[in-house]
């Protein structure tokens, strides 16, 4: 692999110095030692994309003491059915760093339920718990142990990307971490909260909680903007060109560096909109370069690409590929991260996979699919089906995408997470009538089965209306005729079973 990491300007964000934080960074220290000594708590910080929030936490993390920071990020693919991710990071960075044994002393006797989040722990525990409540009280004892006597900071990026069970854990250890020690900061993107996101009805709940603190991170003053321009170009702008940096990047960190870099504070014309500004950099690079860009904006949809699957992908000779990498993280688009790589921001990410053209899009995530089968190592247990759903539906291969999203809702079932256990059945259900093996693919499974499933999932999720919907389309979907065998009964009863169960509940809610 490329020996990258001693390019430490490279690998910033927003050019080698913080601006404008300094007031962000105190008030982070006093919440650490606030936690730490008196009691755990946590603060959520928003702020619009771009605006700094991931480095403003990278640069308070570095000022903690080595091995108490353990963080993780919600990833875009979390809506569609990858549970608990952020978590699932840390517990995994926990496992490395501390080992097997202090997951056996939250959960004596073995490993407990840890498994259902990290396969490589053992087998899962026999049954299925309808509640949560042991998996998250025995993460609750192992977080509060890891704290030690100096205390642990835990890192949740992106919140609005969390899927429900990563949401259900949160608001559980924020409100059951009694004792001090640890420290919780969470980010979201406040632009993306749309008026029925999940996290916009959360936030003001959690705020009512003594424990949780809530930082707003706004745009770069006019002289701030001003300060980073300079750190970044080692000059001072004159106050026309400052103030039509100011205008444009509307004092966004990442659109200053992008502008600045460009030296788009000479130009006239302003970009249509972010996603142009954010690539002025990518057109300038070589064809070679550019279709590595590409192929990492279709890898990294779980935030990493690893340099081996990423080479893989891309199907070019190793010193090309080299040369290529080189490129681009000099160029500030990617950058190291352990044995691989991520874009410098998801925004630049998403600019790169927007532009993809139909044929290019198809092939690269099929490829990707494809890599999952024949390494299935390079990606951990816990995400391969759900990966594999997405891309596999973004190739357009139906019958697969299809085959996946089975696998990953039987995932999202063992891990206790039944919002994304019931999103995975509704796609494989979307599909259903688009594949003509659709019952082979799911084990030999009936429609009405499947329905049935998604109905014992809904129930666990809450939402009894939309578990009745599907009992009664299960029922329909039945071959009933009069001779139906012993199979078919036993469907029917479970269905009928399980719509009594929801009708209360829906009635209750009414």
């Amino acid at each position: 692999m490329l020996d990258l990491m001693d390019d430490v300007s490279l690998l910033s964000d927003t050019g080698p110095s913080l601006v404008g934080r300094a007031d962000e960074l105190r008030l982070l220290g006093e919440h650490a030692h606030r936690a730490r000594t008196e009691a755990s708590g946590t603060m959520i910080i928003g702020g619009d994309a771009g605006v700094g929030k991931t480095r403003l936490v990278a640069e308070f993390t570095a000022t903690r003491p080595v091995g108490t920071v353990f963080a993780g990020g919600c990833l875009e693919l979390g809506v569609d059915g990858l549970a608990y991710a952020p978590f699932t990071a840390v517990l995994r960075q926990v496992l490395r760093e501390r080992g097997r044994e202090a997951f056996e002393a939250a959960a004596p006797g073995g490993t407990g339920e840890f498994a259902r989040l990290l396969p490589e722990l053992g087998a899962l525990p026999r049954g299925r718990h309808e509640a949560r409540g042991p998996l998250f009280g025995q993460i609750l004892r192992l977080i509060q142990a890891a704290s030690g006597g100096e205390g642990v900071t835990l890192v949740l990026e992106d919140l609005h990307w969390a899927d429900g069970a990563t949401r259900d854990l949160l608001v559980h250890l924020v409100r059951d971490l009694d004792l001090p020690g640890v420290q919780i900061i969470a980010t979201y993107r406040a632009d993306d909260l749309h008026r029925a996101h999940p996290l916009r009805r959360l936030l003001p709940e959690l705020e009512r909680l003594p424990e949780v603190t809530r930082m707003g991170l706004a745009p770069l003053t006019r002289d701030q903007v001003a300060a980073q321009a300079r750190a970044l170009t080692g000059h001072p702008l004159s106050a026309a060109r400052l103030d039509d940096l100011h205008l444009r990047s509307d004092g966004i960190p990442l659109f200053v560096e992008a502008l600045a870099a460009d030296g788009g504070a000479d130009t006239d014309a302003a970009p249509d909109h972010s996603r142009e500004l954010l690539l002025g950099s990518a057109h300038r690079l070589d064809e070679t370069a550019v279709a590595v860009l590409r192929a990492a904006s279709v890898g990294a949809v779980s935030d990493v690409v690893e340099h081996a699957t990423l080479a893989r992908a891309a199907e070019l000779p190793e010193a090309g590929l080299d040369r290529a990498l080189r490129t681009l993280v000099e160029a500030g688009l990617l950058r190291v991260s352990g044995t691989g790589y991520r874009f410098r921001h998801a925004l630049l990410r998403e600019a790169v996979h927007d532009g993809l053209l139909p044929g290019p899009h198809a092939r690269l995530h099929l490829r990707f699919a494809q890599l999952i089968d024949e390494y299935p190592d390079a990606v951990p247990a816990d995400r391969r089906a759900a990966e594999q759903a997405h891309h596999f539906q973004a190739a357009h291969d139906l019958p697969r995408a299809l085959q996946a999203a089975w696998r990953a809702a039987v995932r999202a079932g063992e891990a206790l997470a039944p919002h994304e256990e019931l999103a995975m059945l509704e796609r494989v259900l979307g599909l259903w009538d688009r594949v003509p093996d659709a019952d082979e693919r799911v084990g030999g499974r009936s429609r009405a089965e499947v329905l049935s499933a998604g109905a014992a999932a809904a129930l666990e999720a809450g939402r009894p209306r939309r578990a009745r919907e599907m009992c009664d389309e299960g029922l329909a979907a039945l071959d009933e005729g009069p001779r139906a065998d012993d199979h078919t009964l036993a469907v029917r009863a479970t269905l009928l079973s399980r719509r009594g169960r929801a009708l209360p509940s829906e009635l209750g809610r009414t």
